[in-house]
């Protein structure tokens, strides 16, 4: 345990205990978090993290320059920011925890001109970053820069990434970009994003190599609720199974798409326009669309569902 106004520039390891730094201020050239429990409560900044297993926590702003991020918890009531400088990666895992996958109880942001790159695991068909709300600690991934989704999968049959929770849901908040399989290395035919977490796309874009109408084809399939603003860009960049979601703003076609595929797809759940918004096309296979606004489609393929409420689809 440390205290009192200091600061320290140091390399150092975690592997395994506990070390509680109180400092004003820590300067970490390298640190590495595999199995033990760092408490930080002071502004700490990390050249390089390399975080296995164990758990980060504390009251502190933490922010790493470069991170490769395998397993364990961050927590606590503090912050983790990534800068634009360095090379960022997580590979997703199995089990919530300190001795389980990536797992986000805190505010963890990227920052603007910072490109996070998340790996999904080659050694299963399906794996898990967590995003989870605890007593005082509440789990938000926040996107102000540059997210890519790489499922690493070759010639594989429903591959996914999923963003889920423990105990309560957290939260993805997106106002960059974040690309699905389109920067990766991923040739599987069938992955896809399966979000069961409060996803929240404030003007930001999500962009999916999705070319087709099949919902498992590189897509980002909806569980959990949320706002969608800003834009898509993918045959059925947006895939929504359940939950209540609000729409404003324009979902649009990427490049080279036609009106008659997909831009979002409603096939359960609720979708909620109580503004103005507009989808190039929507897909309605069942579910509910309502609202007291003004819903306007450029391409409509309707196959069940209800429509209702005091707003238009014009």
């Amino acid at each position: 345990t440390t205290s009192g106004a200091q600061a320290y520039e140091v390399s150092t390891s975690v592997p395994s205990g506990s070390v509680t730094l109180n400092a004003t201020t820590v300067s970490f050239t390298s640190l590495t978090i595999s199995g033990g429990t760092l408490t930080t409560n002071a502004t700490t900044s990390v050249d390089a993290l390399t975080f296995s297993s164990g758990t980060l926590s504390g009251s502190g702003a933490v922010t790493l320059d470069a991170m490769d991020w395998t397993g364990g918890l961050m927590s606590g009531t503090g912050s983790t920011s990534l800068s634009g400088r360095g090379v960022f990666s997580m590979t997703s895992g199995s089990g919530y925890g300190a001795s389980g996958a990536p797992s986000i109880s805190r505010s963890f942001t990227v920052g603007s001109g910072a490109t996070l790159t998340i790996y999904r695991s080659s050694t299963a068909s399906y794996y898990y970053v967590y995003i989870n709300n605890t007593t005082g600690n509440v789990g938000n991934l926040i996107n102000n820069g540059t997210i890519n989704i790489d499922h690493q999968a070759a010639n594989g049959i429903n591959y996914y990434l999923q963003f889920t929770y423990n105990n309560a849901t957290g939260t993805i908040t997106n106002s960059g970009t974040i690309y699905v399989d389109l920067t990766g290395s991923s040739t599987s035919t069938n992955s896809y994003v399966y979000g069961n977490v409060t996803f929240n796309n404030t003007s930001g874009t999500v962009k999916t190599a999705a070319t087709s109408t099949s919902n498992a084809n590189s897509v980002w399939m909806q569980y959990g609720s949320g706002a969608i603003s800003g834009t898509s860009y993918g045959d059925q960049g947006w895939w929504l199974e359940s939950g209540t979601h609000t729409i404003s703003g324009t979902v649009s076609l990427r490049s080279g798409a036609t009106s008659g595929t997909p831009s979002l797809v409603v096939a359960g759940g609720t979708l909620t326009a109580n503004s103005t918004a507009t989808v190039a096309s929507l897909g309605f296979t069942s579910g509910i669309v309502n609202g007291t606004g003004t819903l306007t489609l450029n391409g409509l393929n309707w196959t069940g569902g209800v429509m209702r409420g005091t707003g238009s689809t014009v």
